[in-house]
């Protein structure tokens, strides 16, 4: 039996598709049911989570757990905690860039006359970088309801990943019996297959359920896939995608890119 609002922590593989151009896909919420979500990653980055912080932000929220379920307002709570979980992700990115230093200070002096090992270290960590460059714009509340247009992402747990204690690589139910995993619910992962699911399935079958609001913490990498979903958009054609994608009064859109010469470029990126 699913509660009316239903809490659930997102930490398995994240996604959104480019199916062409500037077009990200779209769904349109439904009526009698609400979404309010937390986003750590900005749009097109990937959020960068070690197993303990996983473990760490399942706790904090399960502290608030009580709050959540009551008729405390929820975007003025969820901005409350994401105060809380920014100030926790903002020393780990302090310990990594502390560390970090040490490693190629080490790397530099080692290695006089060869670069290899000090581009390999630069290249390990392009997506932590990123991470750390869109650091300001995440953890955004957005809350969506009936008609209003929302950005279709893929939530995904591949065959190589092994929840940890059930806080890793998981959907989890905060305030349900035993904190189900909510992807091993609605999608059995074969033994040779991947279970994904997506935002609109994830609440069209809630709603089924009888659940009316979802308040959703998401964990999730934010990155983008081309339309042949071979590889992620990447650099200039992921700032315009950025761009060109914006939020009013709850609307999803795709701003027009009116360059024709943008256009032409932004469809050759993708497609390569």
């Amino acid at each position: 039996m699913f509660p009316k609002r239903l809490i659930l922590a997102v930490t398995t593989h994240g996604m959104f598709k480019c199916e062409r151009e500037s077009i990200i896909k779209t769904f349109e919420m439904p009526s009698d049911i609400m979404l309010t979500k937390l986003s750590v990653s900005t749009f097109g980055e990937v959020n960068v989570m070690d197993t303990w912080q996983a473990e760490d932000a399942i706790t904090l929220l399960n502290a608030y757990k009580r709050k959540l379920s009551s008729n405390t307002p929820t975007i003025q709570l969820l901005n409350e905690i994401a105060v809380n979980l920014r100030k926790a992700d903002a020393k780990s990115v302090n310990d990594y860039l502390h560390k970090y230093t040490q490693e190629l200070s080490a790397a530099l002096e080692r290695n006089s006359s060869s670069s290899t090992d000090i581009t390999d270290k630069i290249n390990n960590r392009d997506e932590y970088a990123d991470y750390i460059r869109a650091f300001n714009k995440n953890y955004t509340v957005e809350q969506f309801s009936a008609g209003d247009k929302v950005f279709d992402k893929v939530y995904e747990r591949t065959n190589a990943d092994v929840p940890n204690d059930r806080k890793n690589w998981t959907i989890l139910a905060i305030n349900m019996p035993h904190n189900p995993d909510i992807l091993q619910l609605l999608r059995v992962q074969t033994r040779h297959g991947d279970s994904k699911i997506t935002l609109e399935q994830l609440v069209k079958e809630l709603k089924s359920q009888g659940v009316q609001e979802i308040v959703m913490f998401d964990f999730s990498c934010s990155v983008v896939l081309t339309p042949s979903s071979e590889d992620y958009v990447r650099g200039r054609a992921k700032r315009v995608l950025r761009r060109s994608s914006i939020l009013k009064k709850g609307q999803y859109t795709s701003r027009k890119i009116k360059s024709r010469r943008r256009r032409r470029w932004l469809k050759q990126s993708l497609q390569n």
